[in-house]
């Protein structure tokens, strides 16, 4: 039986090898494609960069959905939206 006790339950890693496989495949498809905007002379530069941006946007987005209150979970998904393009133009920036 599945423990209740997570209020995020896709943090436990729990899915079957295939499907974690293809996960990491999609994700590895968009975090390059993140990478060679941020540093089209050297996208593996911005590799890691890009993975975090992805973790922050999915667990914001996660995060939104789990809220019952509309307006917080709107304001969350807006604070996340801001984040993501701070960390962008102080990679650009920086």
């Amino acid at each position: 039986m599945p423990s209740t006790d997570n209020p995020l339950p896709i943090v436990r890693s729990n899915l079957i090898s295939p499907t974690r496989q293809a996960s990491t495949d999609g994700v590895l498809t968009l975090i390059d494609g993140f990478a060679a905007r941020l540093a089209p002379h050297d996208p593996s530069s911005a590799r890691l960069k890009s993975l975090s941006l992805l973790g922050m946007m999915a667990g914001t987005l996660q995060l939104s959905r789990a809220l019952t209150d509309r307006q917080l979970a709107d304001r969350l998904l807006e604070q996340g939206i801001r984040n993501a393009l701070a960390l962008l133009d102080a990679e650009q920036n920086g």
